[in-house]
């Protein structure tokens, strides 16, 4: 398991970019990170798939994220979550935000 920084984090005088693997072998700093969405655990099998500072998520990656993953991206990406949202709809909503984002998205 790999810890993924799903927003940039200030560690220890470095900055860890969204998608950056972060150190794990501080305990109270991974449960500080993972309660505050501000990573998530991802298995080797899935780390080629996650996303870059500059690029956005693909439909294929937020496939792959459990439902509280893909909760703390759209807290990232400021995105308001309405109560109950299915995995389908959190989806939905951060791929429509990042179409909105890129000017893609109709007005």
């Amino acid at each position: 398991m790999k810890l993924i920084a799903t927003r940039p984090v200030l560690y220890m005088g470095r900055t860890y970019h969204q998608g950056d693997v972060l150190p794990a072998y501080d305990k109270a700093m991974v449960a500080a990170w993972l309660r505050a969405g501000s990573a998530i655990e991802r298995t080797a099998s899935v780390l080629n798939e996650v996303p870059q500072s500059d690029e956005n998520y693909d439909t294929n990656y937020l496939e792959q994220c459990t439902k509280d993953e893909l909760e703390a991206i759209a807290k990232t990406l400021g995105i308001a979550v309405p109560k109950g949202a299915t995995k389908a709809q959190l989806v939905e909503l951060i791929e429509k935000n990042q179409k909105n984002t890129k000017g893609e998205g109709g007005a």
